[in-house]
């Protein structure tokens, strides 16, 4: 398997998503010390840490196709989230009904 790309690693790990939350309840942290004109990579950094905190969030409401062991693989992730643009309106209570539905322990 591709190994995983080090700025999502950083992106998803405890510290940075502790940093995110602390940032969205208006505590005053940044995780940059330039607070505009940022680069690309800062730009994607940050686009990753919005979708882990995203994907962390369906996970603590028990999402049936999502785990912290997918998380643990951007390939995974990559798939999940391929697989929720394709389908967008299908409801995780839905699936659960389904027959077939794999999920990943």
């Amino acid at each position: 398997m591709k190994p995983n790309n080090p700025l999502r690693t950083l992106a998803r790990s405890g510290q940075i998503q502790s940093l995110y939350r602390n940032m969205k309840d208006g505590l005053p942290v940044s995780f940059f010390q330039n607070t505009s004109d940022l680069t690309a990579l800062q730009h994607e950094f940050l686009m990753w840490v919005k979708v882990y905190s995203f994907l962390l969030e369906l996970i603590q409401e028990k999402h049936p196709l999502l785990n912290e062991k997918i998380l643990e693989h951007d390939l995974w992730v990559d798939a999940f989230l391929l697989w929720r643009e394709k389908h967008p309106d299908v409801k995780p209570e839905d699936l659960k009904r389904r027959k077939g539905v794999v999920i990943c322990r």
